[in-house]
């Protein structure tokens, strides 16, 4: 009797692919927290990022409107009087200045809002395509598995004809042993 014809050789290679397989899974699963979880702080700097912008971008918004302001009472100012206006036309070259700035930085905070809407639009694409892929290998490991698992039983139901081939060549060659002593006699 050898560990092949037995079937036990087969079960014990069908089992260690069931580990080995068992041990796969666990890898993915480790592979997609890791990825979930690079995803995730990902997403939470870009929202502490995206906060510190809005913040930014309203008090800017608040600047620029208070500057429009300023400039307006100066030109009110100047246009009325009737005196030296070289000092208030010092203040409003100074304000037209930093509407100006104001109105850059602006245009460069909205860049970078539109950069960061990007990089999280990348990010959830990454994710989205790890989801996919890690769907798609359980899918195929679990295609393995129920394969292995048919034949696993096929390997149970060899073996228990092999069993029954055995009990039956016994039995043919206990009738022959016993046919042969009574032609003797």
């Amino acid at each position: 009797m050898t560990l092949s014809n037995t079937g036990i050789w087969d079960t014990a290679i069908t089992s260690d692919k069931h580990y080995f397989t068992f041990v796969g899974l666990q890898d993915e699963l480790k592979e997609c927290d890791d990825v979930k979880k690079s995803y995730n702080k990902l997403k939470a700097d870009f929202d502490n990022s995206v906060s510190k912008l809005n913040d930014t971008l309203i008090n800017q918004v608040f600047t620029i409107q208070a500057l429009n302001q300023d400039i307006k009472k100066l030109e009110d100012k100047i246009s009325s009087s009737e005196g030296n206006v070289d000092e208030l036309q010092k203040q409003l070259t100074e304000k037209n200045r930093k509407l100006e700035d104001s109105q850059v930085e602006l245009k460069e905070l909205d860049l970078q809002n539109a950069q960061l809407i990007e990089q999280l639009a990348d990010l959830s694409e990454q994710l989205n395509t790890a989801v996919e892929d890690n769907e798609q290998d359980r899918q195929q490991r679990n295609a393995c598995l129920k394969k292995e698992e048919e034949l696993s039983h096929l390997n149970n139901n060899t073996a228990d004809v092999i069993d029954d081939n055995k009990r039956l060549r016994d039995d043919v060659m206990k009738d022959e042993s016993l046919v042969s002593r009574k032609a003797l006699f």
